[in-house]
């Protein structure tokens, strides 16, 4: 059987097993309050609690996004759902599953993210751990094991946040994360990737050929230490850029002090991470007992075909049956 008929066979099989084993599912709205820091102030984060209606729940899985201002769906230009799309599957699957808007998507929220050059990625990883303060003090999910699920940044949010907090997670899920290179390599690997596509136009060669000359000078400054507070790459400024760049570089040893069983996942037609990354953050946990990882053939960063927008249940399958087994 070709791979591409495989992996039809594969979708048609996991999307009759998620059928098969469907629950009905109750969903309710919530606001959860942010980190309240002077540098980016309080807001309240919209979020959706989904569970089986019929059977209590087998755990709680909170999901951490990537990088960009993004919804509770983790909501692509395109039309991509991802967080929607397996919450959903979850939920039917029996587990719980909460998801929230990342600070931005609610106007209140977002002056304090403009022209800010005191913002750094730990403002939205202490978002993440406030409402993970906000799941103990809930009666209803504190009791409940908490699994946490990280795309894309999310992957280096869940392993900052398992290393340096005392929670007694269940499992960590990470898709699609950088493991070997850090972030600005992997912006600049990207734009070249695009420059090599032989039928760009013209003139979309000579904006990105800009970018990358402009990227590289950046980054250039910000590893000899005369980059200034106010310099930008991006429209995001240094400061951002070297927490960002710090973060990612140590994504593997982050990963390896964590305790917790992890499932490492990553599509073969991924271009926003390689598989490089992948084998990294893979090594770096299969020291820890029940930890797993696959690569699914075909599927880009989101996770599904390229040029379609649905998550691949075959994706969703294989997380609920791991999490199942652990």
């Amino acid at each position: 059987m070709s791979k591409p008929m495989s992996i039809r066979v594969s979708l048609i099989l996991s999307f009759l097993m998620e059928i098969a084993f469907s629950q009905a599912i109750t969903s309710r709205d919530l606001f959860i309050a942010s980190h309240a820091g002077t540098t980016v102030g309080l807001c309240q984060l919209g979020a959706t609690y989904l569970k089986p209606t019929h059977t209590p729940p087998r755990a709680l899985i909170l999901f951490v996004h990537g990088s960009g201002t993004t919804n509770r769906n983790e909501q692509s230009p395109a039309g991509h759902q991802l967080f929607k799309d397996l919450a959903e599957g979850f939920s039917r699957s029996g587990f719980a599953t909460l998801r929230f808007d990342k600070r931005g998507i609610q106007p209140e929220c977002r002056p304090s993210l403009i022209n800010n050059p005191n913002l750094t990625p730990w403002h939205f990883v202490r978002d993440v751990i406030n409402i993970i303060t906000y799941i103990k003090k809930n009666a209803e999910f504190s009791r409940l094991p908490l699994v946490l699920l990280g795309h894309s940044e999310g992957v280096n949010f869940v392993t900052e946040i398992v290393t340096k907090t005392n929670y007694p997670f269940k499992a960590t899920v990470l898709l699609a994360g950088l493991g070997k290179f850090p972030i600005d390599t992997t912006i600049l690997r990207q734009y070249k990737q695009v420059l090599n596509n032989t039928n760009l136009p013209l003139k979309d060669k000579a904006k990105i050929e800009k970018v990358i000359i402009e990227g590289t000078s950046f980054f250039n400054s910000l590893h000899s230490g005369t980059a200034k507070p106010t310099d930008q790459f991006m429209s995001i400024y240094s400061k951002y850029w070297i927490d960002w760049i710090g973060i990612t570089r140590n994504a593997a040893m982050s990963a390896s002090k964590m305790k917790v069983p992890s499932l490492v996942i990553r599509g073969t037609a991924d271009t926003n991470v390689t598989a490089e990354d992948f084998e990294y953050l893979k090594l770096a946990t299969q020291h820890i007992p029940k930890s797993n990882s696959f690569s699914v053939y075909g599927l880009d960063h989101l996770f599904a075909l390229p040029g379609q927008t649905i998550t691949s249940p075959m994706v969703t399958a294989k997380i609920i049956s791991w999490l199942s087994g652990i």
